[in-house]
């Protein structure tokens, strides 16, 4: 099993951005989506597009059939498991 986790964003705006995760910082799908926003959120700060992260403040992010329980006992390397803000 892996040890770490890929999670990727289903979006209009930030679609194609993944971040990996190690297992043991996985608490909840929540936790997961706040690192996901704060890592986001600081690349585009790094790459100075302000406005792009200030919109990504407003997106409610959300998971579509899986939970935290799915992701911790998935032995799948190569999956990723999206958060999406639309819908």
């Amino acid at each position: 099993m892996s040890e770490e986790v890929v999670f990727g964003v289903s979006s209009d705006l930030f679609q194609g951005y993944r971040r990996v995760v190690r297992r043991d910082e996985i608490e909840s799908i929540e936790g997961v989506i706040e690192m996901i926003r704060a890592s986001l959120i600081g690349e585009l700060e790094r790459l100075r597009l302000g406005v792009l992260s200030e919109k990504l403040r407003y997106r409610r992010f959300h998971v579509h059939g899986y939970t935290i329980l799915d992701v911790l006992a998935s032995n799948e390397a190569e999956k990723v498991w999206y958060v999406c803000d639309h819908c």
